[in-house]
């Protein structure tokens, strides 16, 4: 009741009731799936300040995406991203492949 009444004191208007009851329901919905919250908090929070930003580069450079890749320390950022991106991928390929041998080292066993 305290989020209710605290979610309409603040415009005192009903809209920002059933939008914090939405957003219940999404929480609830990802707590029984077992999605981290964490993730989806980001991006709501950082999701508008990029958008502001990548328009503001946009302009700056006359709609022209290659500002994106122009400068030395942008390709330090990609080979970054495509490197932690690897390493996940393997680590996730190696964990699924060991479960894999001790599952099948198991049924060799019986």
């Amino acid at each position: 009741m305290f989020c209710v009444y605290g979610a309409y004191a603040v415009n005192n208007d009903t809209f920002d009731v059933w939008l914090m009851l939405a957003f219940g329901v999404v929480g609830y919905i990802f707590n029984r799936a077992a999605i981290p919250a964490a993730p989806f908090l980001i991006g709501f929070i950082l999701g508008p300040m990029f958008e502001d930003n990548l328009r503001r580069s946009l302009l700056i450079g006359g709609n022209d995406l290659s500002i994106f890749v122009r400068g030395p320390i942008t390709w330090v950022f990609i080979a970054l991203t495509v490197g932690s991106i690897t390493l996940a991928l393997y680590r996730f390929i190696s964990s699924r492949r060991d479960a894999r041998h001790v599952g099948d080292q198991s049924q060799e066993v019986q």
